[in-house]
């Protein structure tokens, strides 16, 4: 698998030669569109082979999962007939791969539809349940085979949640009448947005996304004409590995930066995907808040409050695979930490006199984001999931950085992690049951993993306001920003904060009488609100999310 994943393609006369297959020069970019932390623990995306629509490669990305008892990757390949909760990949979250209004869509085909449409057939009709989004630069991002009534009405008023459309011999350019979105109530979509769930409708086979690119014009008002589709090569997959007879032939591997497309050689890929993009949040003195993201070139991003206004971001280099997080041991510190593209820990610093440091690689093989916490003065420790899924710990004690050490659990997001004295440290995670799991050190040994319930589609947050307190923010089924406590000696119910979360939160506490949350909105911006004694702010658009 390194050998393959380190080919790369070359161009020659014009031409680009990817993996033995030929495309026109031209290709288009498209984010994975789905996020590693909504897929149950042990199941994965596997992409099984691309296919040509009139030349150009168009993606069906299936599920796999992974047993544990034989160590052997488990394909769906008996489909049946519906319902399809036992197969791999069903009802799945589909997000969006690329920014744009959707122009057509249909979403009440019911689930299990054999075949095509014998009549008037179209990408449209074949494609069950779907969508059609244009990007606005002349190109439009086709998802098909979507599960019955998931896509949401806001994007698609005018399609009823059950049944066919009532005419499909009308058409207006080459899109059917019915499915078109009227421009009043075309809706913007922004990259990794919630558009609906991995179905099996229209010309399937079976439980899958189809996904592809192709030229728009619009003509006239609401006319659409659909022209040559377009290579759409696929990045936001965070690690690969090879699939042969059901083994796990290769260990899991960084993608670092490749495109999906520069590794497929006509087998099958399995996919761990990228988490979804969120801020790190830290606090270095009263009334401060430094945030850190990744941009769209991969490198840190950095933003502060300084008690009065936001800054704007700054870029600080690197080439980063997972979401940064950061801490600081006193107001002239700040240390983060984020996976690099060889899955090894990557750290940088900055102090007032010297300002931010270069980046330094801290070994480990990461499979998914980390956390750092600054517990006493010159003292760091940094969590993450490893390849056994376990929950792992490396630590800075002053002088040396200590070797990675384990703390088991079962992980199927990335962990959050901190700190109320130099003696304690807590940890949350969402486990295999997409259940909210908790472990903390007293100082001497970890305790056993405890459930706390909840039902979490993201990784989780977790902030202290001093001794003895826990604020643990998720989100939820809904979609809302959800908190649990603990209180010196006792934990409080899931309490819903409504808002509408496209991305998992960040937190931290300033202090005993403030905490501070965000988390990327609807409009793809990054959205912010604080809790003290006299309750909880409204939400505040903080502006983009990254540049």
């Amino acid at each position: 698998m390194h050998a393959l994943i380190n080919r790369l393609f070359a161009t020659i006369a014009g031409v680009t030669v990817i993996m033995g297959n030929v495309y026109a020069q031209e290709t288009y970019p498209l984010y994975f569109p789905a996020y590693g932390e909504d897929l149950p623990y042990g199941q994965f995306w596997i992409y099984r082979q691309p296919h040509n629509i009139e030349g150009a490669v168009a993606h069906d990305l299936t599920g796999v999962s992974f047993d544990e008892n034989s160590k052997k990757w488990v394909l769906d390949v008996s489909l049946g007939a519906a319902p399809h909760d036992d197969k791999v990949i069903w009802g799945i979250p589909v997000r969006a791969a690329a920014d744009g209004e959707v122009i057509a869509c249909w979403r009440g085909y019911p689930d299990s539809a054999p075949g095509g449409h014998e009549a008037n057939n179209s990408i449209e009709t074949d494609g069950g349940n779907n969508l059609i989004i244009s990007t606005g630069d002349g190109h439009y991002v086709f998802y098909a085979h979507l599960k019955n009534n998931s896509i949401p009405a806001s994007l698609c008023p005018n399609t009823s949640a059950s049944g066919s459309p009532a005419d499909l011999s009308n058409f207006t350019g080459d899109i059917p009448t019915d499915y078109l979105v009227a421009e009043a109530d075309r809706k913007t979509v922004h990259v990794g947005q919630f558009i609906g769930r991995v179905g099996h409708t229209g010309n399937s086979g079976g439980p899958h996304l189809h996904i592809h690119v192709g030229k728009v014009t619009e003509t006239s008002p609401g006319i659409f004409d659909l022209g040559s589709t377009v290579a759409a090569r696929l990045y936001g997959a965070s690690m690969v590995q090879g699939y042969t007879d059901g083994s796990i032939s290769e260990n899991w591997v960084a993608l670092n930066g490749h495109y999906l497309n520069d590794i497929i050689d006509n087998g099958k890929i399995i996919i761990m995907p990228e988490e979804g993009r969120r801020s790190g949040m830290s606090s270095r003195d009263v009334n401060r808040i430094d945030v850190v993201t990744r941009s769209k070139d991969r490198q840190l991003q950095f933003k502060y409050w300084d008690g009065q206004e936001w800054s704007g971001w700054t870029k600080l280099g690197g080439a980063l695979t997972s979401n940064p997080a950061c801490a600081s041991w006193s107001s002239e510190r700040i240390d983060c930490v984020a996976r690099g593209t060889n899955m090894s820990l990557m750290h940088i610093r900055w102090t007032p006199s010297g300002g931010w440091s270069d980046w330094t690689n801290l070994g480990g093989l990461l499979t998914s984001a980390p956390s750092i916490v600054a517990r006493h003065e010159n003292r760091l420790d940094i969590f993450a999931r490893g390849r056994d899924h376990g929950l792992w710990q490396k630590s800075w004690n002053g002088s040396n950085w200590l070797e990675w050490r384990s703390i088991g659990g079962k992980l199927s997001s990335a962990p959050a992690c901190t700190s109320w004295s130099v003696d304690r440290i807590d940890c949350v995670v969402r486990g295999r049951n997409n259940q909210l799991w908790h472990v903390y050190w007293n100082g001497r040994s970890w305790s056993d993993w405890r459930d706390h319930g909840g039902q979490l589609t993201s990784s989780p947050a977790i902030a202290t306001r001093g001794n003895n307190l826990l604020d643990i923010f998720v989100r939820g089924q809904n979609n809302h920003l959800w908190v649990k406590q603990w209180d010196t000696n006792s934990w409080s119910n899931w309490t819903d904060l409504g808002g509408v979360l496209t991305s998992a939160p960040s937190a931290v506490s300033w202090g005993p009488s403030r905490v501070d949350v965000e988390a990327v909105g609807q409009n793809g911006n990054l959205w912010h609100r604080y809790w003290t004694p006299g309750g909880w702010s409204d939400w505040t658009d903080t502006g983009p999310f990254f540049e």
